[in-house]
């Protein structure tokens, strides 16, 4: 199972729109919460944002990638967000890290700031990095990964 899926299987739909990762699920998941919905897509990269409200680059980095995710709306990717803001969020983004399998990219790029990671959800493994504050080279480098 990928990350994604342990993390819908451990927290339910439910539970995956509480911490910010969407609702898609298998149609066994979506049957069992009582979700009528069309079988959703898996996503095949998550894109994961190392963030901190105190952090310039990534307030640099907020509206590119936001402009990013809109022209990759249709595309199979996922966004989440790592928030070391303070001790609360952190402490939200090692759970995030840990119920979707991706302890070892946490303990790689744990606490620092300012960048996301392009990971593809079968591997598991980081393709890319993306530092820069340029959306349209985000959104590039995230399709030439699809």
């Amino acid at each position: 199972m990928t990350g994604f899926g342990r993390l819908v299987a451990s927290v339910g739909v439910a539970g995956a729109a509480a911490l910010g990762v969407g609702t898609m699920a298998t149609p066994a998941l979506q049957a069992e919460a009582g979700v009528v919905a069309a079988e959703a897509e898996a996503p095949k990269l998550i894109v994961m944002k190392f963030h901190a409200d105190w952090c310039g680059r990534c307030r640099a980095m907020e509206a590119p990638t936001t402009q990013a995710r809109a022209a990759l709306v249709d595309e199979p990717v996922l966004f989440v967000t790592f928030d070391f803001t303070d001790q609360s969020t952190a402490r939200q983004a090692e759970f995030l890290a840990n119920v979707t399998g991706y302890e070892t990219v946490w303990g790689t790029y744990e606490r620092q700031t300012g960048f996301s990671l392009v990971v593809n959800t079968e591997s598991g493994e980081v393709v890319t990095e993306l530092r820069t504050p340029d959306a349209a080279a985000i959104e590039a480098s995230i399709r030439e990964h699809l």
